[in-house]
């Protein structure tokens, strides 16, 4: 037996869970119960929904039982997993809205020319950009519900951290869209198209399940390596509190492709007088060595 014939103990057509929720009743359920802090009694949901007629509320509960609502043992309702996905979904805007607010500047100052970095967000995808250097620093999918509550102070963290806890996610083989396996890998030509021009080699990450993509620097992926995040810790940089984006010492780091077949690359990233090299083999097993120290 697998581990989804042990889990799976109800399972739908993903046309008829979206048609089950293709009504305002249902939805308005759905959200009175993610603003509730507990289970609700059929009474206390059916004021909140503000519906008069109880026959028909029923039927509308009924519909959401199993996928998104479920009934306690002790008669109140409460969201499914599914349903606080739902009503994540709703907030973000992901299916809801359509994002786009041009070009802004973050409050983020640029390590190479001490320009003001500047980030665009169309079609909900952000791209950080230095104007000044013309480079290209970042760019990635971004919820439009996202920006609520937001200055550009908290947006640069809040993108920064995004990117971040996405590449972490993928790298401990988790799909960040659907949960499923995500495998990773050195890549490059056609593979890493999305990558700037100047990158020969990037890391790729593919979802077979829902086919997500997710590709990103070398030097970017070493980022949330144990012995890097040390490296720049000992030369007093947090990497909480710096833009992954504009670190000197991943602006500059020299990176060397040392086979194609498989695709093996060597980074060394030099910082107040000291180097880190790293060596990344195909499958993205890593391995660093400091080869300076003040």
């Amino acid at each position: 037996m697998t581990a989804d014939e042990d889990v799976t103990e109800f399972e739908t057509s993903p046309s008829d869970a979206f048609a089950t929720l293709g009504d305002e009743t249902r939805i308005a359920i759905v959200e009175a119960l993610g603003e509730a802090d507990a289970p609700l009694s059929f009474t206390e949901l059916r004021t909140r929904v503000e519906m008069a007629d109880s026959g028909q509320f029923n039927y509308h509960l009924s519909k959401l039982l199993e996928t998104v609502v479920r009934r306690t043992e002790d008669g109140t309702y409460e969201l499914t997993y599914a349903g606080h996905r739902i009503v994540g979904a709703i907030h973000a805007g992901t299916y809801t809205r359509r994002g786009s607010l041009g070009t802004f500047d973050l409050e983020s100052t640029c390590v190479d020319c001490g320009g003001s970095i500047e980030a665009t967000y169309e079609d909900e995808r952000v791209t950080v950009r230095c104007p000044t250097c013309d480079e290209l620093l970042s760019a990635f999918g971004f919820p439009p519900g996202g920006f609520e509550g937001r200055d550009r102070d908290a947006l640069t963290r809040t993108f920064d951290r995004w990117i971040t806890n996405i590449v972490s996610m993928a790298a401990d083989g988790i799909c960040p869209p659907c949960g499923g396996v995500i495998t990773g890998r050195l890549a490059h030509g056609s593979d890493i198209e999305s990558l700037a021009d100047e990158e020969p080699v990037g890391v790729r990450f593919d979802c077979d399940r829902c086919g997500e993509t997710i590709t990103l620097s070398v030097n970017s992926y070493l980022l949330i390596q144990p012995a890097v995040v040390a490296f720049y810790h000992r030369q007093g940089i947090d990497l909480d509190d710096t833009e992954s984006w504009n670190l000197p010492a991943q602006r500059t780091a020299d990176l060397s492709v040392e086979s194609t077949s498989p695709v093996t690359v060597t980074s060394r990233i030099e910082l107040e007088g000291a180097t880190l090299e790293a060596f990344v083999e195909s499958d993205l097993t890593t391995r660093t060595r400091v080869l300076e120290v003040n």
